[in-house]
Protein backbone atom coordinates (compact mmCIF):
# COMPACT_ATOMS: atom_id res chain seq x y z
CA UNK A 1 0.00 0.00 0.00
CA UNK A 2 1.30 3.42 -0.96
CA UNK A 3 0.64 6.09 1.65
CA UNK A 4 0.13 9.79 0.80
CA UNK A 5 3.32 10.56 2.73
CA UNK A 6 5.29 8.32 0.36
CA UNK A 7 3.81 10.01 -2.68
CA UNK A 8 4.27 13.59 -1.45
CA UNK A 9 7.81 13.13 -0.11
CA UNK A 10 9.17 10.87 -2.85
CA UNK A 11 12.57 12.15 -4.01
CA UNK A 12 12.67 14.80 -1.29
CA UNK A 13 15.40 15.44 1.26
CA UNK A 14 14.87 17.12 4.62
CA UNK A 15 16.52 20.51 5.09
CA UNK A 16 17.86 20.65 8.64
CA UNK A 17 16.49 23.42 10.82
CA UNK A 18 13.32 23.97 8.80
CA UNK A 19 10.83 21.80 10.75
CA UNK A 20 11.14 24.02 13.85
CA UNK A 21 10.40 27.09 11.74
CA UNK A 22 7.29 25.34 10.40
CA UNK A 23 6.07 24.59 13.91
CA UNK A 24 7.43 21.13 14.64
CA UNK A 25 8.89 20.41 18.08
CA UNK A 26 11.91 18.14 18.36
CA UNK A 27 11.46 15.16 20.67
CA UNK A 28 14.76 13.27 20.78
CA UNK A 29 15.37 12.23 17.12
CA UNK A 30 11.82 12.94 15.95
CA UNK A 31 10.12 16.20 14.93
CA UNK A 32 6.49 16.33 16.05
CA UNK A 33 3.66 18.58 14.88
CA UNK A 34 0.34 18.48 16.72
CA UNK A 35 -2.54 20.17 14.92
CA UNK A 36 -6.11 19.41 13.86
CA UNK A 37 -8.16 18.50 10.79
CA UNK A 38 -11.71 19.10 9.64
CA UNK A 39 -14.25 17.09 11.52
CA UNK A 40 -12.58 17.80 14.83
CA UNK A 41 -9.78 15.26 14.52
CA UNK A 42 -6.48 15.75 16.32
CA UNK A 43 -3.53 15.22 13.99
CA UNK A 44 0.02 14.20 14.88
CA UNK A 45 2.69 14.32 12.15
CA UNK A 46 6.17 12.98 12.79
CA UNK A 47 9.38 13.52 10.83
CA UNK A 48 11.97 10.90 11.71
CA UNK A 49 15.74 11.31 11.63
CA UNK A 50 15.92 9.85 8.12
CA UNK A 51 13.41 12.42 6.86
CA UNK A 52 10.50 10.01 6.54
CA UNK A 53 7.07 11.38 7.45
CA UNK A 54 3.94 9.77 8.87
CA UNK A 55 0.76 11.19 10.32
CA UNK A 56 -2.10 9.87 12.43
CA UNK A 57 -5.50 11.39 13.14
CA UNK A 58 -7.38 10.75 16.38
CA UNK A 59 -10.82 11.31 17.79
CA UNK A 60 -10.12 13.79 20.64
CA UNK A 61 -12.87 12.31 22.81
CA UNK A 62 -12.02 8.60 22.52
CA UNK A 63 -8.40 8.85 21.36
CA UNK A 64 -9.24 6.24 18.70
CA UNK A 65 -7.24 6.49 15.49
CA UNK A 66 -9.08 7.63 12.37
CA UNK A 67 -7.92 4.84 10.05
CA UNK A 68 -9.66 6.28 6.98
CA UNK A 69 -6.95 8.96 6.78
CA UNK A 70 -4.86 6.50 4.75
CA UNK A 71 -7.61 4.61 2.94
CA UNK A 72 -7.14 4.27 -0.80
CA UNK A 73 -10.08 5.31 -3.05
CA UNK A 74 -12.17 6.68 -0.18
CA UNK A 75 -15.94 6.75 -0.43
CA UNK A 76 -17.94 9.67 0.82
CA UNK A 77 -17.33 13.40 0.59
CA UNK A 78 -16.39 13.75 4.24
CA UNK A 79 -13.50 11.25 4.05
CA UNK A 80 -12.34 12.80 0.78
CA UNK A 81 -12.33 16.29 2.29
CA UNK A 82 -10.29 15.11 5.31
CA UNK A 83 -7.76 13.37 3.09
CA UNK A 84 -7.57 16.40 0.79
CA UNK A 85 -6.82 18.70 3.73
CA UNK A 86 -4.21 16.27 5.05
CA UNK A 87 -2.45 15.98 1.69
CA UNK A 88 -2.46 19.76 1.30
CA UNK A 89 -0.73 20.08 4.67
CA UNK A 90 1.84 17.44 3.68
CA UNK A 91 2.54 19.33 0.45
CA UNK A 92 3.05 22.55 2.40
CA UNK A 93 5.53 20.75 4.69
CA UNK A 94 7.34 19.31 1.66
CA UNK A 95 7.63 22.74 0.02
CA UNK A 96 8.85 24.39 3.23
CA UNK A 97 11.05 21.77 4.88
CA UNK A 98 12.31 19.61 2.03
CA UNK A 99 14.38 19.91 -1.09
CA UNK A 100 13.56 18.02 -4.26
CA UNK A 101 16.22 15.46 -5.17
CA UNK A 102 17.29 16.45 -8.67
CA UNK A 103 20.23 14.11 -9.17
CA UNK A 104 20.82 10.42 -9.76
CA UNK A 105 23.50 9.96 -7.09
CA UNK A 106 23.24 10.37 -3.34
CA UNK A 107 26.43 12.45 -3.28
CA UNK A 108 25.14 14.94 -5.84
CA UNK A 109 21.95 15.35 -3.82
CA UNK A 110 24.05 15.80 -0.67
CA UNK A 111 26.01 18.57 -2.39
CA UNK A 112 22.76 20.28 -3.37
CA UNK A 113 21.40 20.06 0.16
CA UNK A 114 24.67 21.35 1.68
CA UNK A 115 24.71 24.37 -0.64
CA UNK A 116 21.03 25.07 -0.07
CA UNK A 117 21.38 24.95 3.71
CA UNK A 118 24.61 26.95 3.92
CA UNK A 119 24.42 29.42 1.04
CA UNK A 120 20.79 29.35 -0.15
CA UNK A 121 22.03 28.49 -3.64
CA UNK A 122 20.13 26.07 -5.87
CA UNK A 123 21.20 24.62 -9.22
CA UNK A 124 19.97 25.65 -12.66
CA UNK A 125 20.40 24.19 -16.12
CA UNK A 126 21.81 26.57 -18.75
CA UNK A 127 22.41 23.81 -21.30
CA UNK A 128 19.47 22.92 -23.54
CA UNK A 129 21.37 19.96 -25.00
CA UNK A 130 22.34 18.53 -21.57
CA UNK A 131 19.09 17.97 -19.65
CA UNK A 132 20.82 16.14 -16.78
CA UNK A 133 23.41 18.89 -16.18
CA UNK A 134 23.04 21.35 -13.31
CA UNK A 135 25.18 24.37 -12.43
CA UNK A 136 25.66 25.92 -8.99
CA UNK A 137 26.39 29.66 -9.02
CA UNK A 138 27.49 32.32 -6.56
CA UNK A 139 24.30 34.17 -5.70
CA UNK A 140 25.91 37.62 -5.92
CA UNK A 141 27.88 37.42 -9.15
CA UNK A 142 26.18 34.45 -10.86
CA UNK A 143 29.54 32.82 -11.59
CA UNK A 144 29.35 29.07 -11.36
CA UNK A 145 31.61 26.92 -9.22
CA UNK A 146 30.18 23.42 -9.59
CA UNK A 147 28.77 21.57 -12.58
CA UNK A 148 27.03 18.23 -12.07
CA UNK A 149 26.40 16.05 -15.12
CA UNK A 150 26.13 12.46 -16.30
CA UNK A 151 28.84 11.14 -18.61
CA UNK A 152 29.79 7.74 -19.99
CA UNK A 153 32.73 6.44 -17.98
CA UNK A 154 34.70 5.74 -21.13
CA UNK A 155 34.84 9.46 -21.93
CA UNK A 156 36.52 10.37 -18.65
CA UNK A 157 40.30 10.69 -18.65
CA UNK A 158 41.95 8.58 -15.98
CA UNK A 159 38.98 6.40 -15.03
CA UNK A 160 40.40 3.28 -16.66
CA UNK A 161 43.68 3.70 -14.81
CA UNK A 162 41.88 4.14 -11.46
CA UNK A 163 39.26 1.46 -12.06
CA UNK A 164 41.29 -1.67 -11.47
CA UNK A 165 38.30 -3.51 -9.98
CA UNK A 166 36.18 -2.64 -13.05
CA UNK A 167 33.63 -0.68 -11.06
CA UNK A 168 32.54 1.09 -14.24
CA UNK A 169 32.42 -0.16 -17.80
CA UNK A 170 33.02 2.27 -20.67
CA UNK A 171 29.29 2.58 -21.44
CA UNK A 172 28.18 3.12 -17.84
CA UNK A 173 26.67 6.52 -17.14
CA UNK A 174 28.34 8.08 -14.10
CA UNK A 175 27.49 11.32 -12.36
CA UNK A 176 30.38 13.73 -11.88
CA UNK A 177 30.90 17.22 -10.52
CA UNK A 178 33.41 19.64 -12.02
CA UNK A 179 35.07 21.84 -9.40
CA UNK A 180 37.69 24.57 -9.47
CA UNK A 181 40.85 23.71 -7.57
CA UNK A 182 44.25 25.16 -6.73
CA UNK A 183 46.52 24.35 -9.73
CA UNK A 184 49.32 23.33 -7.37
CA UNK A 185 47.04 20.80 -5.66
CA UNK A 186 45.49 19.24 -8.77
CA UNK A 187 48.26 16.68 -9.50
CA UNK A 188 48.02 15.25 -5.97
CA UNK A 189 44.22 15.40 -5.95
CA UNK A 190 44.09 13.36 -9.16
CA UNK A 191 46.04 10.59 -7.45
CA UNK A 192 42.98 10.06 -5.24
CA UNK A 193 40.58 7.41 -6.49
CA UNK A 194 37.49 9.08 -7.91
CA UNK A 195 39.20 12.42 -8.72
CA UNK A 196 40.33 12.90 -12.31
CA UNK A 197 41.38 15.69 -14.71
CA UNK A 198 38.38 17.88 -15.50
CA UNK A 199 35.98 16.68 -18.18
CA UNK A 200 35.57 19.27 -20.97
CA UNK A 201 37.20 22.03 -18.93
CA UNK A 202 40.63 23.55 -18.32
CA UNK A 203 42.47 20.71 -16.62
CA UNK A 204 44.96 23.14 -15.09
CA UNK A 205 42.24 24.85 -13.08
CA UNK A 206 39.44 22.29 -12.68
CA UNK A 207 38.94 18.70 -11.58
CA UNK A 208 36.12 16.18 -11.94
CA UNK A 209 34.93 14.09 -9.00
CA UNK A 210 33.05 10.87 -9.73
CA UNK A 211 30.02 10.78 -7.45
CA UNK A 212 29.96 7.04 -6.75
CA UNK A 213 31.26 7.07 -3.19
CA UNK A 214 34.92 6.67 -4.14
CA UNK A 215 35.59 10.08 -2.59
CA UNK A 216 34.43 10.33 1.01
CA UNK A 217 31.76 12.94 1.72
CA UNK A 218 33.99 15.07 3.96
CA UNK A 219 36.62 15.49 1.25
CA UNK A 220 33.98 16.05 -1.43
CA UNK A 221 32.29 18.87 0.49
CA UNK A 222 35.66 20.46 1.30
CA UNK A 223 36.43 20.50 -2.44
CA UNK A 224 33.04 22.06 -3.16
CA UNK A 225 33.66 24.79 -0.56
CA UNK A 226 37.16 25.41 -1.95
CA UNK A 227 35.78 25.73 -5.49
CA UNK A 228 33.18 28.22 -4.33
CA UNK A 229 35.85 30.23 -2.49
CA UNK A 230 38.13 30.34 -5.52
CA UNK A 231 35.30 31.61 -7.71
CA UNK A 232 33.86 34.09 -5.20
CA UNK A 233 37.13 35.63 -3.99
CA UNK A 234 39.18 37.36 -6.72
CA UNK A 235 42.32 37.28 -4.55
CA UNK A 236 42.00 33.51 -4.37
CA UNK A 237 41.81 32.99 -8.09
CA UNK A 238 44.66 31.25 -9.81
CA UNK A 239 46.32 33.02 -12.69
Amino acid sequence: MTYPEDEVFSKHQLIQGTPERFGFVKDHDVYVLNTSLKGGFDLRIEIKADGSVYGKAYDPDTNDEYSLLHTRDPEGEFVKSVQYEYRALLSKIANTCYQTLEFASDQANSIALFLKENFSESPDNPFSDLPSARVFRIAKNRKWYALVMQVKAGKLTGVKEQDEDHKHSADDLVEIVNLKADPEEIPDLCKHRGIIPAYHMNKKLWISVILDGSVEDSLLLSLVKKSRLLVSSPKKRSK
